[in-house]
């Protein structure tokens, strides 16, 4: 279950220090760096307490606006 603004090509990732999933929309800057918008928290069966961590494919830092 994820929030009504969510559309195609937004991404899920797991952020540290939140209880759920978050629902992230790509945006392009000019100044090189990617950016990421806060659509919000969804519902993903299978990984709410945790379970995607033990077989995350990567950390990354990203920065939201």
């Amino acid at each position: 279950m994820a929030p009504p603004s969510t559309q195609p090509g937004d991404l899920i990732f797991l952020v540290f220090g939140r209880k759920g999933p978050c629902v992230l929309r790509p945006r392009k800057t000019g100044d090189g760096y990617d950016r990421y918008q806060l659509v919000g928290e969804l519902y993903v069966h299978g990984i709410m307490d945790g379970e995607a961590l033990d077989s995350a494919p990567k950390e990354e830092t990203i920065c939201l606006f």
